[in-house]
């Protein structure tokens, strides 16, 4: 992933959140008016998405955020582990 602190990758990163966050105003303008036309019920889509997330074209994308989102949870309550992990990466060349 780019980093928005270099010039270079900031339009790029801002134009992926874009999508992002269209794409998460589309599912849930279609999902409002799917529930509120009775089309289908809440717990229909609950029931869906997690039957969803278990498939295997989405459950190792899932579980790979999961694991970054668990990681950045780690480095806020433990700097220090960031710090370690960081630099294991420089001696490895990987940064």
């Amino acid at each position: 992933m780019a980093s928005v602190y270099e010039p270079e990758n900031l339009k790029e990163e801002a134009m992926r959140n874009m999508l992002i966050v269209d794409t998460a105003i589309n599912l849930e303008a279609l999902t409002e008016l799917l529930v509120s036309k009775g089309i289908v019920a809440n717990v229909e889509l609950d029931y869906m998405r997690d039957k969803l997330k278990s498939t295997p074209k989405y459950k190792v994308v899932y579980e790979m955020a999961q694991k970054m989102v668990n990681t950045a949870e780690l480095y806020e309550r433990d700097p220090q582990a960031y710090l370690r992990e960081l630099f294991a990466a420089k001696m490895r060349g990987r940064v």
